[in-house]
């Protein structure tokens, strides 16, 4: 249920949310069913923000902030706190946008782990949280518009950069003692902005690599949108 409105040249908008589920938790190797539970949660989403250009690739100015809460309707309580907010801050440059975003996610991982509602380190995988809370800096900035054709499918519009660094805090069950650690990561994303077969809808496509410090690995991911 968005309320949104305009003041001057910013776009302002909340809207509340009410989400309802039914999860059926099996095992993995027999699938004999273990627990049917309900759960409900709560949500709102608030920006505030500069009207964009259609080269823009983020508002020049603003912020986004969520705010999310899940809990189940069973016995054996389980809940999910999710919070985050962007903040887009302005560069001498045109079309160039700084971004910082902070997280934080409090789960309940000794009865059930909802899935997760905030990004965690990019490079980072396999850990389930009790807490966490971090950050994320971005550049964004546009590398080249070539404005070619490639035959008639494919139109490739936009490359763009969006180096990065991230960390964040980590409390988890490891050898069944919570412990709290530190994770960083950085690296870079590039990305296409292409038209397929003249559809006017654009294709968001592109790469991410990156270097985890922290437990000494590389990662990379394909990007579309």
């Amino acid at each position: 249920v968005p309320f949104s409105w305009t003041n001057r040249n910013f776009d302002n908008s909340i809207t509340p949310s009410l989400y309802y589920s039914i999860r059926k938790i099996s095992n993995d190797e027999n699938r004999i069913p273990l627990t049917l539970f309900n759960s409900i949660g709560y949500g709102i989403n608030f920006h505030n923000y500069s009207t964009m250009a259609s080269n823009d690739l983020y508002p020049r100015i603003g912020h986004i902030s969520t705010f999310k809460f899940i809990h189940t309707l069973t016995a054996d309580k389980a809940f999910i706190i999710a919070a985050s907010s962007t903040i887009f801050i302005p560069t001498p440059f045109t079309n160039h946008c700084l971004m910082f975003k902070l997280s934080f996610q409090r789960n309940s991982p000794n009865v059930y782990y909802f899935p997760n509602e905030v990004d965690f380190v990019r490079g980072v995988y396999t850990l389930y949280p009790k807490f966490y809370y971090g950050s994320l800096i971005s550049y964004n900035f546009p590398l080249c518009y070539p404005d070619i054709n490639i035959t008639k499918a494919l139109y490739i519009k936009r490359i763009v950069l969006r180096p990065f660094y991230n960390f964040g805090f980590y409390n988890y069950k490891n050898h069944y003692i919570y412990s709290k650690d530190l994770y960083q990561s950085y690296g870079s994303e590039i990305e296409a902005k292409i038209n397929v077969f003249s559809i006017t809808i654009p294709v968001d496509i592109g790469c991410r690599l990156g270097y985890c410090p922290t437990i000494k690995k590389s990662f990379g991911a394909l990007l579309f949108n």
